[in-house]
């Protein structure tokens, strides 16, 4: 009867859909089954007494580590981790780690690991639609406003401000009318590339909408540091753009707001901002100008 009973067990490990490992107390692996094999892509002998570990991807590690340890300890853990399949790319795993006695006194571990690979892809992909700009690759506002909130509240305990620059570029719509939405698209993909070389690892760059862009520095407390960053946004545009045959020379017009005691929401900042970057190509184009009161009480 009790070979009967262990035949069902070893032919329900065999046949799972999910990968099953079972490890022993130094973590490496002494058993596994067929799905494992093909979730993780390595034969069987490739991964006999190598440690799981030893697959799991370098940013998973420490936390994988504890988490098997934890189980080791005697309790049942789920947790996820992603390891590297045999051929290199991650695989993301949804893992059961359960304790086992293997001999008398020995610990060990079987490890239940669901491939959520897809799931995981789609739900990054999903996040992607949601915070990014599809044409640039760059931040869309929703998350310009995170991260702007975010360095709003850190810098209000210490007193620093930050500044953020609305830019339009100059006559976009005639690139468009002229030479076509594709053209348009170039110039922009080309603008984002630049742009990204005025930041710090402090600074942020989004696409807000059409050929707005917007920035936020964390260095910027005054009209000199306002002046300072747009001598270097100007220093990019300087080069003419390439356009397959055509070469363009650009122009933007930049408004500014930095933050204040009564800015400490993103919401109002972008709004100064905008207000601001109005103004500017009122003044005409080429031009900058930097949110003060006096706009306050005529705009709002």
């Amino acid at each position: 009867r009790d070979h009967a009973y262990l035949s069902v067990l070893d032919s329900l490990f065999e046949h799972h859909p999910n990968a099953i490992g079972i490890f022993n107390d130094q973590g490496k692996f002494i058993r596994m089954n067929h799905a494992a094999e093909t979730i993780l892509g390595y034969p069987v002998a490739e991964l006999m007494h190598r440690a799981f570990t030893g697959i799991v991807t370098e940013e998973q590690l420490k936390q994988t580590e504890w988490h098997l340890q934890q189980s080791r300890n005697g309790l049942p853990y789920t947790f996820e981790t992603s390891v590297h399949h045999q051929r290199g790319y991650r695989v993301d795993l949804h893992v059961t780690a359960v304790p086992v006695d293997i001999h008398h006194h020995t610990k060990g571990n079987i490890l239940i690991c669901e491939d959520i690979t897809e799931s995981k892809r789609s739900d990054e992909q999903v996040r992607y639609m949601a915070y990014y700009d599809d044409m640039t690759g760059l931040p869309n506002r929703r998350l310009f406003k995170d991260h702007l909130n975010e360095k709003l509240r850190q810098f209000k305990e210490n007193g620093q401000k930050v500044a953020v620059f609305y830019l339009d570029i100059d006559r976009f719509k005639l690139v468009n009318d002229s030479f076509g939405y594709d053209y348009g698209n170039m110039l922009l993909l080309q603008l984002a590339e630049r742009f990204t070389r005025c930041l710090t690892e402090e600074d942020f760059l989004a696409r807000t909408e059409g050929d707005e862009f917007a920035f936020f520095f964390s260095n910027v407390e005054d009209a000199n540091d306002v002046m300072t960053v747009i001598a270097e946004i100007n220093r990019v545009l300087e080069k003419p753009f390439l356009l397959e045959q055509y070469e363009l020379h650009v122009t933007a017009s930049i408004g500014v707001a930095i933050s204040s005691e009564d800015t400490d929401e993103a919401d109002l900042l972008m709004k100064y901002a905008d207000i601001a970057l109005a103004r500017a190509k009122e003044k005409g184009r080429n031009d900058f100008q930097i949110f003060n009161n006096d706009m306050k009480s005529v705009s709002i």
